[in-house]
């Protein structure tokens, strides 16, 4: 005959052994009718314990939520100051106004330069030269 399994009676009990552990102890109380009548006897304080009407305190669920949030760790992290957005924004402009600037001041490719050179040094052209020159 194995050894008693009353320690794990309880879990039998409430179905949280794992399979084999479960067979085992079924195994066990087929032929232990000390352990047997321990299974019966923790089933009875079970349901009778069940049985119990358990009234909640007044105002046990009005203070509920402040109880939580009084059990709860306290938050580690603070809150950002005002101040170090606004630094954290300076620093942004700083680093980011050079390269638009740069962008829109960048220069203009010598191909059109040499377009625009030739269009502004020209005169424009007039009524008298535009027309063809006619012989008589």
């Amino acid at each position: 005959m194995s050894a008693h399994v009353l320690d794990r009676l309880s879990l039998y009990l409430d179905g949280e052994l794992a399979a084999a552990a479960r067979t085992e102890v079924e195994a066990h109380l087929q032929g232990c009718s000390a352990c047997a009548r321990h299974l019966e006897e923790l089933a009875a304080v079970d349901a009778a314990a069940r049985d119990l009407p358990v009234p909640a305190p007044p105002g046990y669920f009005d203070s509920l939520p402040a109880r939580v949030r009084a059990r709860l760790p306290a938050s580690r992290r603070r809150p950002t100051p005002g101040w170090v957005w606004a630094a954290a924004a300076g620093l942004a402009l700083a680093a980011l106004t050079p390269m638009l600037l740069r962008q829109t001041a960048s220069p203009v490719p010598e191909a059109a330069r040499t377009e625009e050179t030739a269009r502004v040094a020209a005169p424009p052209p007039t009524i008298a030269s535009a027309a063809p020159a006619t012989a008589s």
